[in-house]
């Protein structure tokens, strides 16, 4: 399948707005951990910087939203707001009880929580955008 296909998939660009979001967001994450920022104040500074970054790219890009900004941007947050209480006691199980490296442990705790946000903006945050 050439590009030109796959971007008329709404998967496909979700997927490539959340990879390039990933991938900004998780960079930020390393280098917080890193800097010896405490893991959880971490993801907690990612989510925010991902929710302003992913509503913009996936309002434009992925679901070319026209509809309301408030009310979209309103269940946007909703969503993540979910995905971000979901992410923190999965990252805190991984890391505390599963004695998983905050690092690794951060990308399967994005994978994750990645398909539940799928779910919540596409039929949530955007409803009704074809």
């Amino acid at each position: 399948m050439n590009l030109k296909k796959l971007l008329k998939l709404k998967e496909f660009r979700f997927l490539t707005v959340g990879g390039f979001n990933t991938l900004v967001t998780y960079m930020l994450y390393v280098f917080l951990v890193y800097m010896k920022v405490n893991y959880i104040l971490s993801m907690a500074v990612i989510y925010i910087l991902g929710i302003i970054i992913g509503y913009y790219l996936n309002r434009i890009f992925t679901f070319k939203s026209n509809g309301s900004k408030v009310r979209e941007f309103a269940r946007y947050v909703i969503v993540y707001a979910a995905g971000f209480l979901i992410s923190l006691g999965l990252l805190y199980v991984l890391v505390e009880y599963a004695k998983i490296n905050p690092v690794p442990a951060g990308i399967i705790n994005i994978m994750m929580v990645t398909v539940f946000t799928w779910f919540g903006h596409r039929y949530y945050s955007f409803k009704g955008v074809e």
